[in-house]
């Protein structure tokens, strides 16, 4: 690769507007928008300018044609790249780290969103795109940052985006793209924990039915005196894909569970929303 990066400029936009909150965050992608050509980019277009070029604020790459960017990153930590893309062609996005790919994807087009962890190892990584034949891959807003935790969050990968990590499954249940997928009356569970007794908490889920005969519905189940008890939220409703209701608990401990067929869950969440 060939480094076209040059020492002239000096480009501090180290932060970027989240396009899902008003929150800033801190891009670890410099020239994330090709405002300064491929400034901050090693260029590999295969020896044709053609391959790797910019138009219109957007990194454009075929035949092959490869950009990437490194930085510095902390090891065994959660990260997201995103970006926006256009192009109907073989395209690839890669997390290089220590020279060895643990990512990969190939987008289609429209906002694209990539969650992991960096190895123990990882000091530094390289995200590399690469467009894989003659149809032109269109890139920009490329985002990489480290997540940072909602403290007052209690459901543990409640997007999803870490596969089943933190879930109990029980029946046919997939995990992709962010969703998980509960068929043929599939349980899926989390222990809810560090509850504040008296409070109030706002439940709050997204729901995707994927076939007519779809049948999906939410509970918390709880130990008391008398034995264990259980709690309906809601049961999924056809005209309804949003849920928020508020939840009152009485223990610091619950087993939230989600029971579907044919249902996809997502955007999971546990908030405090009165201190009791």
């Amino acid at each position: 690769m060939t480094n076209s990066s040059s020492q002239k400029k000096s480009h501090n936009a180290h932060s970027a507007e989240h396009s899902d909150a008003s929150l800033r965050i801190d891009n670890l992608i410099k020239n994330n928008n090709f405002d300064d050509g491929f400034d901050h980019w090693e260029v590999d277009d295969k020896g044709d300018p053609d391959n790797c070029k910019t138009v219109n604020g957007s990194a454009e790459l075929k035949n092959q044609g490869t950009i990437a960017q490194q930085v510095e990153v902390a090891s065994a930590a959660p990260y997201t790249l995103r970006f926006k893309s256009a192009g109907i062609g073989a395209n690839l996005a890669e997390i290089v780290e220590n020279g060895v790919v643990t990512q990969t994807a190939n987008p289609q087009g429209g906002d694209f969103k990539l969650s992991f962890v960096t190895r123990e190892s990882t000091a530094s990584l390289q995200a590399r795109f690469t467009g894989l034949n003659a149809t032109p891959f269109y890139l920009n807003e490329i985002l990489l940052f480290r997540d940072v935790p909602d403290l007052e969050e209690r459901v543990r990968n409640g997007e999803f985006d870490f596969g089943g990590e933190g879930w109990t499954t029980q029946g046919t249940v997939r995990f992709y793209d962010g969703l998980c997928v509960a068929q043929n009356n599939a349980h899926v569970t989390q222990t809810i924990r560090d509850l504040v007794p008296g409070a109030t908490y706002e439940f709050h889920c997204t729901t995707q039915p994927f076939s007519p005969f779809y049948f999906g519905e939410v509970y918390i189940r709880f130990d008391g005196p008398e034995g264990p008890s259980e709690q309906p939220i809601f049961a999924i409703r056809e005209d309804e894909r949003i849920y928020r209701h508020p939840l009152m608990v009485t223990r610091d401990t619950l087993t939230l569970v989600l029971v579907g067929s044919d249902v996809a869950f997502d955007s999971i969440s546990i908030k405090r929303v009165s201190v009791g």
